[in-house]
């Protein structure tokens, strides 16, 4: 069984189809996807999240890296303004548009993370927003990624490895620690250096 959105185009076919791929371990009969397909249509490139998938910044990245102009988030959960700050970052980090769904709430956001249409109040609501795919789309922090230097996470056991090691202490300069020392007739302990 798989948790998966479907978007369905004008002609009546089938465009996008993804499957959740991450769970906060919560969802034991759901087979987890594995792609993050970004479909092209006659309105931009769309791709999609499902719930859990926007807490994780990769998987929003991963979209727009492939070129998705606007990510359509169906979830459940999160009821507080946690969705508007995840959906909100996720947009201007990744220069997309930001279509947002959920039982207590309905975002539109813009690639540069402003709020273009929202709910207002209690009940179901019908949300619209003017989504203008501009210079806008793609542009922002995302132009200014150094991919080349972050090889080194693009590894789980990398990361773990990393992780799993102590924090190194840096000494403190020479300066710093002439300043901590304490008088040579004092007798006293010496006293951590002052920032």
């Amino acid at each position: 069984m798989f948790n998966t959105t479907v978007v369905i185009d004008p002609s009546g076919e089938i465009a996008l189809q993804y499957s959740k791929s991450h769970t906060a371990h919560d969802e034991p009969f759901n087979t987890k996807g594995v792609t993050f397909p970004v479909a092209e249509t006659a309105l931009g490139k769309i791709g999609s999240l499902i719930c859990y998938d926007r807490r994780l910044p990769e998987t929003a990245r991963v979209l727009a890296v492939k070129g998705a102009q606007l990510l359509l988030v169906p979830a459940w959960g999160s009821y507080n303004e946690l969705n508007d700050a995840l959906m909100r970052t996720r947009a201007f980090e990744n220069g997309v548009w930001v279509a947002f769904v959920h039982p207590n709430r309905a975002l539109i956001i813009d690639p540069r993370g402003n709020v273009v249409a929202e709910n207002v109040g209690e009940g179901d609501q019908l949300v619209y927003g003017e989504i203008v795919l501009d210079e806008r789309v793609g542009s922002g922090p995302i132009r200014d990624r150094k991919p080349e230097i972050y090889r080194s996470c693009s590894s789980h056991k990398a990361l773990v490895i990393r992780l799993a090691q102590p924090c190194q202490t840096i000494p403190p300069s020479p300066s710093k620690l002439a300043r901590a020392a304490p008088a040579a007739d004092s007798g006293s302990r010496p006293q951590p250096p002052r920032p």
